[in-house]
């Protein structure tokens, strides 16, 4: 009986040994599958392997254009067919040679980073595109395989920086006020500010620091001539206190989300605050009028516990 079970042991003993082995051989498999598909993404650190050759969808700004590539040479015409320009590429260690001229270049496989990521080759439906950006003197082109990419690239550039100060939108304060009298964007250097009496609304991501905008501004008053505050207008932002004047109106939803919002002065003029308006931002002091619409509106908001009301 003793001679039997010693065998019994000793045979469980060699099922698990071989159960380990067997699993660390599974994790080896993995782990060095996922590590070649890493080694592709990354292409060593070194594009001269890369293949261009095909069709691109070149984005400067707002303006898509399109571009052959082969073999060296390429051909850029406008979205309508016309010959824009021809010329030659190479490429280099994280470089390209655009006609003659080296620049800095980052490569992206979407389809390669996905299968990486959730380790599928089931990726139909996705918007993945392969791309890359060239920076030439400061400014970001980007080249896209699909369309509809590029397409969101413009519809993103629309809302930047760059793009307003090409469009001369920008003031000596650094103000940017669109045609439609909307404040887009604050790029100054003040610690506080007024808002201009021309613009009658304050856009998404106005002072948000995540658009390079706002970095160092504490305090905003807002005057009468605002009627509306879009959703995400001081999302992300570093300003500290804000007094909105008799006039505003409209405050959409998560309008100072995820900010250093302290304090913010609310007019009895507002007729409709929407959803989470400090979603992520904690400890807010509400200035407003007791019992005015504005008050009451706020005592039965869903996020009440997140802010401060202060009635005077």
């Amino acid at each position: 009986m003793a001679n039997t079970t010693t065998k019994r042991i000793r045979g469980a003993k060699k099922i698990i040994i071989i159960d380990i082995i067997f699993f660390l051989m599974i994790v080896f498999m993995v782990s060095f599958v996922k590590f070649r598909k890493h080694e592709a993404l990354t292409y060593k650190e070194n594009y001269k392997s890369l293949d261009l050759s095909g069709t691109w969808y070149m984005v400067d700004v707002d303006d898509v254009f399109v571009v052959d590539m082969d073999d060296g040479d390429y051909v850029k015409k406008d979205i309508d067919g016309n010959l824009v320009k021809e010329g030659t590429y190479k490429i280099g260690e994280h470089t390209i040679n655009l006609d003659g001229s080296d620049y800095p270049i980052d490569y992206t496989d979407d389809f390669l980073e996905a299968e990486y990521l959730a380790d599928t080759k089931d990726l139909e439906g996705y918007s993945l595109s392969k791309h890359f950006e060239v920076k030439i003197h400061g400014n970001s082109n980007y080249y896209f395989s699909v369309k509809e990419a590029a397409e969101d690239q413009v519809d993103f550039n629309m809302t930047t920086n760059e793009y307003y100060t090409r469009g001369g939108l920008f003031n000596d304060e650094g103000f940017a006020i669109d045609g439609d009298d909307t404040l887009v964007a604050y790029t100054g250097k003040q610690e506080s500010v007024r808002v201009p009496s021309d613009a009658t609304d304050i856009a998404a991501n106005t002072f948000s620091t995540d658009y390079d905008r706002a970095k160092k501004l504490k305090k905003v008053i807002v005057p009468s001539s605002v009627k509306t505050i879009e959703s995400y207008a001081f999302a992300f932002s570093n300003v500290e206190e804000i007094s909105l004047s008799e006039g505003i109106t409209q405050i959409h939803d998560n309008a100072f989300a995820n900010s250093k919002l302290k304090d913010i002065y609310l007019p009895d003029s507002i007729d409709y605050l929407g959803d989470n308006i400090f979603g992520n931002t904690k400890g807010v002091k509400v200035h407003c009028t007791k019992d005015s619409d504005t008050f009451k509106f706020l005592n039965g908001h869903n996020q009440k516990k997140d802010f401060e009301i202060v009635a005077d």
